[in-house]
């Protein structure tokens, strides 16, 4: 199964306070993704392993802008959502102002990966 289940929050992550809590950021997953993974596949170096992080997140950006749903069986899935024009309020002044028409990705977690966290 895949590695990234057994990733939990030590001192080596860093805490972000804007954040609410601990964060990961792309270096510190590749080394984790080497730890994790090290007995099982063999990176020859750090470069493989951060080649191979970003090759993954490369491939899902290029597939949700042409519009395409990626799926990851037992993580989750990420799909691109249109949203429509709207009107909001500003809050400093009350006025009334147009909201124009906007694309976002949404993630929704597996199954799997929920029980994870819980």
């Amino acid at each position: 199964m895949a590695c990234y289940y057994s990733i939990k929050p030590t001192e080596e992550v860093g805490f972000d306070t804007r954040k609410g809590g601990f964060s990961m950021n792309k270096a510190e997953l590749v080394e984790a993704v080497i730890e994790r993974c090290a007995e099982r596949h063999a990176f020859p170096s750090k470069v493989a392993a951060t080649e191979a992080v970003n090759a993954v997140f490369d491939v899902i950006s290029e597939q949700l802008e042409v519009g395409e749903r990626v799926g990851i069986s037992d993580f989750g899935s990420f799909v691109v959502k249109d949203r429509a024009a709207r009107r909001a309020r500003n809050v400093q002044n009350g006025e009334i102002i147009e909201v124009p028409a906007t694309r976002a990705v949404k993630f929704t977690a597996s199954q799997k990966l929920k029980a994870a966290v819980k």
